[in-house]
């Protein structure tokens, strides 16, 4: 019965969804960003551990070490990882979550937890404390999921629950809900190659080795790097390798063609489909894609020289449909596949640059918008010396400034401020941190703190805001409904996971129209009223009448309670 009156109210309501949101042409200047939201430092102390931070292996913590963000999701949340053992020696790193429903306060997450089974890859020995050394971000997809590289460890993160998951050795990609590609460990354990698709959700605590989640192998070979919503994954393929354990052996001359595979059905993708290449030289790769149809996938390509060269695939053709330019890199583009970032270079002795490129017509032209150029116009924009890049020499796969981009525009970066700034009035960041002169290793990670460059005004809290994307539309009535099933206190642990398991980056407690603590039937109204008072008249937001549309609501409800009474009968 729920399932029926969900369907039948989602056909009622979104139908006419174009009419209130008509399509509009996208236009991206320096003017669309409001400001920049410096992300708050961690509470240096791991969950469970209100003395301070478990050394691993060293006689000394430290309060805070420099933070690095991974990305960030269409709802706005950033996922990273911090130094908790500075400065960086052995991978220490720590997990860090910084929330937009919680004002983005830096939320520790620290090291995950391993079963006392598994033990040091090098030598076999014990893992102190049952923990991981360090947590190393690499990914952050539009739907608020991270991977990356654990030590030991392949990890899934479910950002807005705060959820570890560990598939076994190897390394994370990027994932998309429960999926995630990992390069798996070879049975000597001493290198890794890209050839596995697992599912997290097939995996629990304790973590073991053994538990991988896996659900295919990709072949020896195939260096997967990105799965979008319609699991359609792009990367390339090194057929260069004589051994069986690239990248490392060393008879692997580093040769690389773009691929992509389709989905073939459950848990099961194509042969490898080649996509083009500029030219003759064998050198390129697809690093990121976005969540459209057809996707497009962004990366680098040689042509008849060495130089790389930015380009857009479409993915469902295979073919290149633009080219960004010779030394212009971009390595993440957002799941809208209309903007994207990464860095460009005048020439070979220039440095780089930082950069959006974006498009409103599928790539057929593209403009080009600095991140400088934003700094000069948002407010506190004058006090940042630079965005920061990483200086080590890993190619397009490492990750410069700014490092993501979402479909709201909002950019997540690291940057370092002029030391003459007022630095203890902009952040709680230390002074050494802030200005860059206090890195872990600047061969390898940038120095400065993560901000994000804001498109999108920040409101907290927006009673019957119930998607959290800091407006009130029709796109609430969705979430309000799935809160109206979950039906329980707002501050109930057990309710809020049942809600953000399908509205995974929305607010629950903005559901509770009367602010009675509870989401129920008497919240009905309320949200109604402000549905409506908010798009104008019903008839100009292409939403029902408001007793339709309160009636529908009340069917919900009524049929959730039935629903819940009937499973109670059957215990």
């Amino acid at each position: 019965m729920r399932k029926l009156v969900t369907k039948l109210l989602s056909v009622m309501l979104f139908g006419s969804l174009m009419l209130m949101w008509p399509s509009s042409t996208l236009a991206l200047s320096p003017q669309d960003y409001l400001g920049i939201h410096i992300l708050d430092p961690p509470d240096p102390r791991a969950p469970g551990d209100p003395d301070g931070c478990i050394p691993m292996g060293r006689n000394v913590c430290v309060d805070i070490g420099p933070a690095y963000g991974a990305g960030i999701s269409d709802a706005g949340d950033v996922f990273g990882s911090f130094e908790s053992n500075h400065p960086h020696v052995d991978h220490f790193e720590e997990g860090i979550r910084w929330l937009r429903r919680d004002g983005y306060k830096g939320d520790n997450m620290g090291k995950y937890p391993l079963d006392p089974s598994w033990t040091n890859e090098i030598d076999g020995s014990p893992i102190p404390f049952n923990r991981a050394y360090g947590v190393r971000t690499t990914w952050v997809s539009p739907g608020g999921y991270a991977s990356g590289n654990g030590v030991p460890g392949l990890f899934h993160v479910d950002i807005p629950l705060g959820k570890y998951t560990v598939l076994g050795d190897g390394v994370g990609e990027k994932p998309s809900g429960n999926r995630a590609l990992g390069r798996e460990v070879s049975p000597t354990r001493r290198a890794v190659h890209y050839n596995r698709v697992s599912n997290a959700s097939l995996v629990e605590p304790p973590f073991t080795l053994e538990k991988t989640g896996l659900v295919t192998r990709l072949g020896d070979g195939f260096q997967v790097k990105a799965l979008n919503s319609n699991d359609v994954i792009v990367g390339f393929y090194d057929p260069s390798c004589l051994g069986d354990e690239p990248p490392w052996n060393l008879f692997c001359f580093g040769e690389s063609s773009p691929m992509k595979l389709e989905p073939g059905g459950p848990d099961q993708w194509s042969a490898r489909i080649p996509m083009e290449q500029l030219g003759s030289i064998n050198q390129a790769k697809a690093l990121d894609l976005s969540n459209t149809d057809p996707a497009y996938a962004i990366g680098s390509s040689a042509g008849d020289t060495p130089i790389q060269n930015g380009v857009v695939w479409n993915v469902s053709t295979g073919k290149i449909i633009a080219n960004l330019g010779e030394n212009n890199i971009p390595h993440r583009i957002n799941s809208t596949g209309d903007m994207a970032v990464g860095t460009r270079k005048e020439s070979f002795l220039t440095p780089k640059e930082p950069v959006v490129w974006w498009t409103n017509n599928g790539w057929e032209t593209f403009e080009v918008l600095t991140i400088q150029e934003i700094l000069d116009v948002v407010p506190g924009g004058e006090h940042w010396a630079e965005v920061s890049i990483l200086t080590n020499n890993l190619g397009p796969e490492g990750l410069d400034s700014p490092q993501a981009i979402n479909k709201h525009g909002q950019i997540l970066a690291i940057g370092k401020l002029f030391a003459e700034a007022p630095i203890e009035k902009l952040t709680e960041w230390p002074r050494e941190f802030a200005t860059g002169d206090d890195c872990a290793d600047p061969a390898d990670y940038p120095c400065g703190i993560p901000f994000i460059l804001e498109t999108r005004p920040f409101i907290l809290d927006l009673l019957g805001d119930v998607n959290f994307d800091t407006v009130l539309n029709n796109l609430d009535i969705t979430p309000m409904i799935h809160a109206l099933t979950v039906g329980s206190a707002v501050d109930d642990e057990e309710q809020l996971i049942a809600f953000h398991t399908v509205i995974r980056d929305g607010r629950f407690p903005n559901a509770d129209m009367n602010g009675d603590g509870r989401v129920d039937n008497l919240d009905i109204t309320g949200f109604v009223d402000a549905l409506v008072a908010a798009a104008g008249t019903a008839q100009s937001a292409g939403i029902p009448e408001p007793s339709t549309l309160a009636l529908l609501l009340g069917l919900i409800l009524s049929a959730s309670a039935a629903s819940r009474k009937s499973q109670s009968k059957n215990r």
